[in-house]
């Protein structure tokens, strides 16, 4: 278990508490590294399931319950889709395409932002949960399509971070569901690994409880941008060099 790898979750630990969203965003890409493509989505799932359920103990009186039923099954559906195209790619190419994805997703936050809002109606949820899922299942990333949503509805942050925990929840758990019945060797054995990575994204969100606080959103987002972009690069790298 390498330490960027495991810095990496802890990061995201603190970033899916103070935000709502980030821990499989800024750990994903050093995880595929790690483990490969295959095995980097399972774990990064996992981690999401369980960062998700430690926030949601927290924040679940703001659930926004109808906005969840709506994305949810559109949701499913492009993790269905991702997962079929996943098992297409070649190792080294899925290892691209997760760098890939994950600076498009940088950039494409960075500029949805100075675009006017619309309105969070049941096509536009559906269409940022279908993202969302496909991407969870391609490269264990679904923040991103919903942040993208939350920049272009102007979601509120409180009922947005609630809400999201659940979600997340749900399709992570069809993403690992969907990944080891298509491939059973994406299940990883990572030994005491496994108590490691846990550990990690534990004190991560107990210090994101903190600073979630204590700080302001924008400044910890900021933190996930560059940790991010730093690990999506050295995972692009990585990938190319296998080629």
């Amino acid at each position: 278990m390498t330490a960027p790898l495991l810095i990496a979750v802890f990061l995201g630990g603190l970033a899916q508490r103070a935000t709502g969203m980030g821990l499989v965003l800024v750990s994903a890409p050093f995880i595929v590294v790690a483990l490969g493509p295959a095995q980097g989505v399972v774990v990064g799932n996992l981690l999401g399931i369980v960062a998700s359920v430690l926030v949601y103990a927290r924040v679940r009186n703001s659930v926004e319950w109808r906005m969840l039923w709506g994305m949810l099954p559109a949701a499913v559906v492009g993790v269905v889709a991702g997962t079929l195209l996943a098992e297409k790619l070649p190792t080294a190419w899925a290892q691209v395409l997760v760098g890939v994805l994950v600076l498009v997703a940088m950039l494409l936050s960075f500029l949805i932002a100075r675009i006017r809002h619309i309105h969070r109606g049941p096509k536009v949820t559906a269409v940022a949960g279908a993202a969302s899922g496909a991407m969870a299942a391609l490269a264990g990333i679904g923040g991103p399509a919903m942040a993208v949503l939350r920049t272009l509805t102007r979601w509120d942050h409180v009922g947005f971070t609630a809400t999201l925990q659940p979600f997340f929840i749900g399709i992570s758990t069809v993403t690992v569901f969907a990944r080891v019945t298509a491939d059973p060797e994406a299940w990883p054995d990572l030994g005491l690994g496994w108590l490691a990575i846990g550990l990690a994204m534990l004190l991560g969100v107990a210090l994101g409880d903190v600073m979630a606080r204590r700080l302001r959103a924008r400044m910890v987002g900021a933190g996930i941008t560059v940790v991010a972009s730093l690990g999506a690069v050295w995972t692009l790298i990585d990938g190319i060099a296998a080629l």
